[in-house]
């Protein structure tokens, strides 16, 4: 599997932004849009998506295909794991694309285009509450509490921050105590990971489908 540095990754959404919305992304929807693929699967090498990146097979947003009558993974998606809404662990289909690219494009039609259309206004004058609250309009695009999902983004937009040469990370919502002490580790590889007592930061995949 070949790294992908944070750099690389802006100039693959760059291009996938501009196939699915044909344009180029402004500085804000492509900083929310990375944040939230560097939360999701670390542009697809994190975890179990590590695991198939090493193989050609890519996924950005954690997107899902619904199984085959028989219960298997059908064509072009591989099996994995990940949390529902009540911590559990559960069996799921990921797409799986041949590259980076068809991977970006996907995650960045499902995320701004098929399924969520408040999600760009957001991205542009708001912060990272306001885009994970466009992210819940049904189906959503998580079950965690909004507030944690926003304090996740927010802490990957800090992250991208500080690796990208002159990139200005919008401002940050306030965050609660709780909040801050419950947001132990955010979801990566596709399994929530969970401190002794930080909530859960899952996805129902089934509503995340790929447009």
């Amino acid at each position: 599997m070949s790294a992908l540095s944070h750099t690389q990754a802006a100039d693959i959404l760059r291009q996938a932004f501009q196939l699915v919305q044909g344009r180029p992304p402004t500085s804000r929807e492509l900083l929310f849009t990375q944040a939230i693929a560097l939360l999701e699967t670390g542009y697809g090498r994190i975890g179990q998506f590590a695991k198939m990146a090493d193989q050609g097979i890519f996924n950005w947003g954690a997107l899902t295909k619904g199984r085959q009558q028989d219960g298997q993974c059908p064509a072009g998606s591989f099996p994995g794991q990940d949390t529902d809404a009540q911590g559990n662990v559960i069996d799921v289909c990921f797409f799986g694309f041949k590259s980076d690219l068809e991977a970006a494009t996907s995650f960045v039609r499902t995320l701004t285009k098929t399924h969520w259309p408040n999600v760009i206004p957001a991205m542009n004058s708001g912060d990272s509450l306001d885009v994970a609250t466009a992210m819940t309009q049904a189906p959503a695009y998580f079950v965690a509490p909004v507030e944690t999902y926003a304090a996740a983004i927010a802490s990957k937009l800090k992250v991208l921050g500080q690796a990208l040469p002159d990139v200005v990370v919008p401002s940050l919502p306030s965050t609660s105590a709780s909040t801050k002490k419950n947001v132990a580790l955010v979801a990566i590889g596709g399994v929530s990971l969970v401190a002794a007592s930080a909530l859960v930061i899952s996805r129902v995949f089934f509503t995340k489908k790929a447009a």
